[in-house]
C-alpha cells in the first residue's frame, strides 16, 4: 500500500502556556511511525513562549492556528474544523504517545466499521527519565477491555461494576472522523470532565471498542500543582 492509499490521521494539539513541555509533545507526534499524518496545533492565546516554540518546527505537515483564549474545548473544535483526516488523534500539550501508537490503532480500525480504539495509559512525571521502563497501572487495565456493547463499556467505566470507576485519557483514543461528526463537537461550556462527556457521545455512536494492548500513551502527572484532570 502506498502513502496515497493510507488513511490520513489528524493529530490535534490544543496549547495554552505549555512552553515547558510543548516541544517534546510535538516531537512525539512527529515521531509517529504512521506516515500519513497531519499535526494541527491550536494556540489558545498563550502568553508564554508556546507560540514561538510551535513556530520553530519547520515541517510541512504541521499546521499552526491561533485564537483568543477560549479554553481547550474551543481549541479542539477549531482543530476539528481544520482537520482533513480519516481519523483524529487528540493530544494535550504536555502528554506523549508511544511511537507506534497510531499505526497500531489504524491497523485495528481499518478492518472494522464504526469502531473506536483505545490503548493503555502509562503515568509519568519529570523524574521519570526512561519512559520505556514504565508500565501501565494494573487497576487502570481493568477498564481496557474490548466490547461490542458501547453502553455496557461506559457503565463499567463510570463505576456500575463493584462501584469502581476508571479514566481513559484523551490521547488514548483513536477515532474515525465520521463518528465525531455524528457525536458532535466539544462542549465549550465545560471544563471539568469535558473529555469524558465528549467521548461518551463518541462511544455511543460506535458499535465496538477495540483495545491496542501492545502500545500505549503517556500521561504526565504533577507534583507541584493540582491539574484540572485530577
Amino acid at each position: 500500500m502506498n502513502k496515497t492509499q493510507q488513511p490520513l490521521v489528524s493529530i490535534i494539539i490544543p496549547v495554552y502556556n505549555a512552553e515547558k513541555y510543548l516541544a517534546e509533545t510535538i516531537s512525539s507526534a512527529l515521531d509517529q511511525t504512521w506516515p500519513n499524518k497531519e499535526i494541527i496545533i491550536v494556540d489558545d492565546g498563550s502568553t508564554d513562549q508556546s507560540l514561538k516554540i510551535a513556530q520553530s518546527f519547520n515541517n510541512k505537515i504541521i499546521h499552526l492556528y491561533r485564537q483568543e483564549n477560549k479554553g481547550a474545548s474551543a481549541a479542539r473544535n477549531k482543530g476539528l474544523l481544520a482537520a482533513k483526516g480519516d481519523y483524529v488523534q487528540f493530544l494535550d500539550a504536555d502528554d506523549l504517545l508511544m511511537s507506534d501508537k497510531i499505526s497500531t490503532q489504524v491497523a485495528q480500525l481499518n478492518s472494522i466499521t464504526d469502531a473506536v480504539s483505545i490503548c493503555p495509559v502509562i503515568h509519568f512525571n519529570d523524574n521519570d527519565k526512561v519512559l520505556e521502563m514504565l508500565i501501565p497501572n494494573s487497576y487502570d487495565l481493568i477498564f481496557y477491555e474490548e466490547s461490542k456493547s458501547p453502553f455496557d463499556f461506559l457503565l463499567k467505566l463510570y463505576g456500575a461494576e463493584n462501584n469502581r470507576n476508571g479514566m481513559i485519557p484523551i490521547h488514548s483514543w483513536l477515532t474515525p472522523t465520521h463518528l465525531i461528526t455524528k457525536a458532535g463537537k466539544w462542549d465549550e461550556t465545560l471544563t471539568i470532565n469535558d473529555d469524558g462527556e465528549f467521548f461518551c457521545r463518541v462511544v455511543l455512536q460506535s458499535k465496538e471498542i477495540l483495545v491496542a494492548a501492545q502500545t500505549a500513551c503517556y500521561y504526565r502527572k504533577y507534583f507541584s500543582h493540582i491539574s484540572l484532570s485530577s
